[in-house]
């Protein structure tokens, strides 16, 4: 079945036989943006269709910048379907320019191409309140968000700084938990601090994995004896972390490290670490008396 521009624009077509001309890709060619205008204006109920469809029609983007029916409103809502495609949004750096409004929608995006292009934007300097946007988005670079401060000249004070810090949370809150596997791989410190006390280990074990993740907050987790023990499996298969003595030295002194990983540890330590583990009343018996005979096998060698 074909199905015309004009019967789609009229409304004589219902949306079931409207969305495979979406997931077939049989949108008559040289009429896609009068297709996406209608969506947006009358027809969103096929918006997501229309949204996995686009995301395969790179060829379209410069079409649809240029096109005079898609502004305003219209274009500025197009531009928040698409603030996860850096394809999207460099196509509409090119033909329209980073725009207050374009700024806005696209200061949500979770992809950091995006944002590390906005955090540089000379609208920051102009239009500083822009700022707010970008560090509201937990998904914003502790770097980059560094630039934001800077070009803008914007300085969070304490008030909006606690602002800031509860609309993450609640953000987060609201987040089903696809979303927050997803900003536990890429998001920022903030995020990070968050979501690694998640009960869920996917969760928690996705910000192990987050490549913005630094030996600073490792160390950390690893001396916390709240520390859930997956974190510390997590820490001893990246072999980076392991090279550190300081994160290796946290994790063999730390009771709640489990004992399988501290017992391959305790052979790599300095006199000193491996003394205190042999004094020590928290750490298991097992590896206690494993770190008190090197003592001793040392000792006797000197």
């Amino acid at each position: 079945m074909e199905l015309s521009t004009s019967l789609f624009i009229s409304l004589e077509t219902d949306d079931d036989t409207a969305l495979s001309f979406f997931t077939e890709n049989r949108v008559p060619a040289g009429d896609e943006p009068l297709w996406v205008k209608c969506v947006l204006e009358k027809r969103r109920a096929l918006a997501k269709p229309m949204y996995d469809w686009l995301k395969e029609r790179t060829d379209l983007y410069g079409i649809l910048c240029s096109d005079p029916s898609l502004s305003g409103e219209l274009f500025t809502f197009l531009c928040r379907m698409m603030k996860n495609s850096p394809a999207f949004f460099n196509a509409v750096a090119a033909h329209k320019g980073i725009k207050t409004e374009i700024f806005t929608a696209f200061a949500q995006s979770a992809e950091e191409d995006i944002l590390e292009h906005l955090a540089d934007s000379d609208i920051l300097i102009d239009e500083p309140s822009l700022a707010v946007l970008m560090l509201r988005n937990p998904f914003l670079s502790d770097q980059a968000a560094t630039r934001v401060t800077g070009i803008s000249g914007f300085q969070p004070d304490f008030e909006v700084k606690k602002e800031l810090e509860d609309n993450l949370y609640g953000q987060i809150q609201k987040m089903s938990i696809a979303q927050k596997i997803k900003l536990a791989s890429k998001g920022n410190k903030q995020a990070r601090g968050l979501l690694v006390r998640s009960p869920n280990k996917q969760i928690s074990g996705a910000v192990m994995r987050n490549p913005r993740m630094t030996e600073d907050e490792v160390e950390f987790l690893v001396k916390n004896k709240s520390t859930s023990e997956h974190i510390f499996r997590e820490v001893a298969l990246n072999k980076e972390w392991m090279k550190s003595y300081t994160i290796i030295s946290a994790m063999a002194k730390n009771p709640k490290t489990p004992l399988d990983i501290t017992m391959g540890l305790v052979g790599r330590l300095m006199a000193q670490d491996v003394e205190y583990i042999a004094r020590s009343k928290e750490v298991p018996a097992t590896l206690r008396q494993t770190a008190a005979r090197i003592v001793e096998q040392k000792a006797k060698k000197s």
